[in-house]
Parts: C-alpha cells; structure tokens; sequence
C-alpha cells in the first residue's frame, strides 16, 4: 500500500490497519470518522532516535472533510503532504508550534527517545 491517491487514504482511514510506514515517515490514523485526527512522524536523526512529529486536527467539525480537503490540496500524496506540512509558517505556542491550513491546525513537535543508559 502507498498514500498517493484518495482511494489509498479512504482505505487507510476506514481499514482495520490505521498506521502506515514508509522509509523515514510513520503515519497513524486516531479516531472514528469525524472525531478522527492524524499524526504523521518523520525520523530526522539517530542515536538517540529523534523525530518531528506533526498533529492534524481538523477544526470547526465535519473533521474527515476537512482532511480529506487538506489531502486533496496535496495531491493525496503523503510525500507532497510532509513537504507542505514542513514548509508551513508556525507560531510558537507554550508547548509546541502551531501552523493553521484551511480548515486544519497543525501541532508540531520535535521528539527525541530517552536512551536507557
């Protein structure tokens, strides 16, 4: 399976396996329906594991829509989604930084895995 046309997503939003991995990006699907949000992780470095982490919530209801909407915008490809999604202009809030799109806000956050030393 891929995330580059609306078919792959609506499969992926509706089908019992709701992650999704593909070389340095892991993408999870949280939710039923209108009450569902995404969050896409991208791996920027190792040792320890580091990674930024984008939360899509979609506002004012009708909230499948409006990420669908956002995936139209991009194409349906996850690649172009991520690219979009890195580019956006965020203001920093009090625990992350925030990037709104029509009908979406963005939370990101940069993540790093505590080592076990």
């Amino acid at each position: 399976m891929t995330l580059k046309t609306l078919t792959d997503w609506m499969q992926f939003l509706t089908g019992p396996d709701r992650q999704f991995e593909e070389g340095d990006l892991l993408v999870n699907a949280f939710g039923e329906g209108d009450n569902s949000y995404l969050v896409i992780d991208k791996k920027i470095g190792d040792q320890p594991r580091t990674v930024t982490q984008y939360v899509l919530h979609p506002l004012n209801g009708n909230c499948l829509f409006r990420q669908i909407s956002f995936l139209a915008e991009c194409g349906f490809d996850l690649a172009d989604a991520v690219d979009r999604l890195e580019k956006a202009d965020y203001v920093a809030e009090e625990f992350n930084e925030i990037a709104k799109f029509d009908g979406i806000e963005v939370a990101r956050y940069e993540l790093q895995e505590n080592s076990d030393d």
